[in-house]
């Protein structure tokens, strides 16, 4: 779904499905556009995961909780984005 669309459903009352909803979530997730090709989708990702990547972060067993937590989340969602562009799941 595209950004207009999904302004649209808001501004205007449409109830979108939960997987519209989901798919949105893991593109803000992400922090790619809404509606992103694949290979956009997948270079986000991969800068993320770079950046807070448990074994980038220093040894404070805090900090690599959360990172791990973090690295976590951006795999389900690239996972869930992944699967509903079509790429390998």
């Amino acid at each position: 779904m595209g950004t207009l669309r999904l302004l649209r459903a808001l501004l205007f009352g449409r109830r979108l499905g939960r997987e519209e909803i989901e798919r949105t979530r893991c593109y803000v997730v992400l922090e790619c556009p809404i509606g992103a090709d694949l290979a956009t989708v997948r270079r986000a990702y991969h800068r993320l995961v770079r950046r807070v990547h448990p074994d980038v972060q220093s040894s404070d067993p805090d900090r690599q909780r959360r990172a791990s937590e973090l690295t976590a989340r951006l795999t389900r969602a690239y996972e869930t984005l992944g699967r509903a562009l079509g790429g390998p799941s």
